[in-house]
């Protein structure tokens, strides 16, 4: 999985995805994740449309990584996901972030 930051506006990081999501991408995730945190924007996007699959694992450590952003003051929103990676997000417990 490859991952591109870009910043839309001021305070909006978009995080775009691309490529199969596995259990060995999570903590090249959670790094990147966190290196935007860092700056504090008030939104991070998740932009999954270049997810071609994603693992059951993979998909609820990403979720936990978001809620646990959240926690710290930043929105974050899972964007752009395909019906088949929507719904595997869905079942990792991502409904309250998907767009």
């Amino acid at each position: 999985m490859s991952i591109t930051v870009t910043i839309l506006s001021a305070g909006v990081v978009v995080l775009v995805l691309r490529g199969r999501m596995r259990g060995e991408d999570i903590d090249p995730f959670r790094d990147a994740l966190h290196r935007v945190l860092r700056d504090r924007p008030r939104e991070v996007h998740l932009d999954l449309s270049g997810i071609v699959d994603v693992e059951p694992f993979a998909a609820a450590a990403v979720t936990a990584a978001a809620v646990e952003a959240e926690r710290t003051g930043t929105t974050v929103r899972v964007v752009h996901a395909s019906t088949p990676v929507r719904q595997r997000m869905s079942t990792a417990g991502a409904d309250g972030l998907l767009r």
